[in-house]
């Protein structure tokens, strides 16, 4: 079982003003957190900081304090009424190395942690120790049935140009799990570009890789060499027509029809034998993959389809995970190429637009993907769903060229090489040879207040945000009332304001 907790910028500066301010003192706060759970990664999504007041602390020495049990409790019911998971934060200021939980620290969580499973049945509790600059932490969670803790993996906050994350003191002072780099092994030419941190920061991620074509085979394979554990989800077998598209098939294995995620599995081991892989031949669109997904720390998307690409954004934002979309399209007119682009775009929860509201792509489109079969084809004949059959030229190059950007955004973003220099778009025009980063235009705040999405009522809200399905039964009678029921369903904020790019809410840097 792995632990994390991802922050959201502004509450992770919050958090640590707040620690700062009151040393050499010690201090404690309460972070309600969303929670986005499966059988083997449990994610803490902070939501909402409570800080105690002057008069909520007690001295017990002339540096050491606590806070009232009245101030603990009235954050409970805060808790309990708003449905958040509590995270109890204290800091030790006056240590200038590694915080630790003090023999006292942990019989108080113990209690403290019988004391709220009982106040709020249902609820996971976290307990975390942090040093005076909230560089370094002890985190756990406590496992009610079986009356134990457990600790904490790493701490994500997403920033605008760089990646932020903390390993907990145990590894860093005993060793305990950490992959230690040597010049002679795998990453050693990563180390040398990078360092040592970043060459053992990625086997501590996994990354769900969803589409398996000639776009995200390759993809995974990148992935592989930094050394990540891989989910690798597509739900089609390997035929003749992929074969140009293809690093690793051949008519082999087109002959024997292979699952596209046994290729791009057998690619990644064939590139780094040591990988962790998982695959699995299933549809984003359907609720028990979308429960492997949320295990990962990340996800990249290399799908040709806007239906799967939305329901991605969806996860990210709700369940507090990266994403990284890259897609390309060549346009033929009249035999002859008039356009070869392709673009990144990451998503960071908390601080920048979802696929929903950024108003890229078209979601209407989107959601077009998450009718039934007889209710889709309906929609097509009506002529409400266009180009559904219109082919769609592809070429091993430009998916190269534009895995390998992908890759590089990953890079950059995890390892914070040029941290000033951030973007939520960037785009490679190959026909001229040019490319370009852009930003979302957002309000004043940074943020978009009217999206239930990525700055509203599901947002981090993990597990009690419902899945973005397709639909089983069949409204073809009323398919507009089908529409219109799941979009109120998922809360989503598509209006017809989508336009291309060139006149998107893009603006370049």
């Amino acid at each position: 079982m792995h632990i994390s907790t991802v922050f959201q910028r502004s509450i992770f500066t919050a958090v640590k003003e707040y620690v700062v301010r009151h040393k050499p003192k010690e201090s404690f706060a309460l972070v309600g957190c969303g929670l986005s759970s499966s059988n083997q990664h449990t994610r803490l999504l902070a939501r909402k900081p409570f800080f105690p007041a002057p008069e909520d602390y007690e001295v017990q020495e002339p540096y050491a304090v606590r806070v009232k049990d009245a101030w603990f409790h009235r954050m409970l019911s805060r808790c309990a009424a708003e449905q958040l998971h509590p995270l109890f934060l204290h800091s030790h200021p006056f240590e200038t190395g590694l915080p630790k939980e003090s023999p006292i620290d942990k019989s108080t969580a113990r209690q403290r942690c019988v004391e709220v499973s009982a106040a709020l049945n249902g609820s996971l509790i976290a307990n975390m120790v942090v040093n005076s600059d909230f560089s370094a932490f002890e985190g756990h969670i406590y496992d009610r049935p079986r009356d134990r803790r457990i600790a904490m993996d790493k701490i994500l906050v997403p920033e605008q140009g760089h990646l932020r994350w903390f390993r907990p003191t145990s590894s860093l002072d005993n060793g305990a799990g950490v992959h230690r780099v040597d010049h002679r092994d795998y990453n050693s030419r990563l180390s040398w570009g990078f360092g040592d941190a970043v060459a053992e920061m990625f086997p501590r991620f996994h990354f769900a890789v969803i589409g398996a074509g000639g776009l995200g085979e390759d993809l995974a394979v990148q992935l592989a060499t930094l050394g990540p554990e891989l989910t690798i989800i597509d739900t089609d077998v390997f035929q003749n027509v992929n074969e140009t598209r293809s690093r690793f098939g051949n008519e082999a294995h087109s002959s024997e029809c292979v699952p596209k995620v046994e290729l791009a599995r057998l690619a990644c081991l064939q590139s780094r034998p040591n990988t962790v892989v998982h695959t699995i031949r299933g549809d984003i669109r359907d609720e028990v993959v979308q429960k492997e997904v949320i295990k990962a720390d990340a996800i990249v998307i290399g799908t040709d389809n806007v239906t799967s690409r939305i329901v991605a954004s969806r996860l990210a934002m709700t369940h507090g995970i990266l994403l990284f979309d890259v897609g390309t399209g060549i346009t033929v007119q009249a035999g002859r190429l008039v356009s070869v682009r392709g673009q990144v775009m990451k998503l960071m929860p908390g601080l920048n637009l979802c696929h929903e509201c950024a108003q890229y792509m078209d979601v209407n489109k989107g959601y077009d993907g998450l009718l039934n079969e007889q209710d889709y084809e309906f929609r097509r004949r009506q002529g409400y769903i266009k180009g559904a059959a219109v082919k769609a030229p592809q070429v091993m190059p430009v998916n190269s060229v534009m895995a390998g950007t992908c890759m590089w955004e990953i890079l950059r973003y995890f390892s914070g090489a040029s941290p000033d220099h951030h973007s939520d778009v960037v785009t490679i025009d190959l026909l001229n040879n040019t490319s370009q980063a852009h930003l979302y235009e957002r309000k004043a705040d940074g943020t978009r207040t009217d999206c239930p999405v990525c700055t509203g009522g599901d947002f981090l809200t993990g597990d009690r945000a419902p899945f973005l399905c397709r639909h089983r039964e069949s409204a073809t009678d009323d398919f507009l009332r089908t529409m219109h029921k799941g979009k109120v369903i998922h809360g989503t904020t598509d209006t017809s304001k989508h336009r291309p790019v060139s006149t998107s809410g893009l603006a370049t840097r």
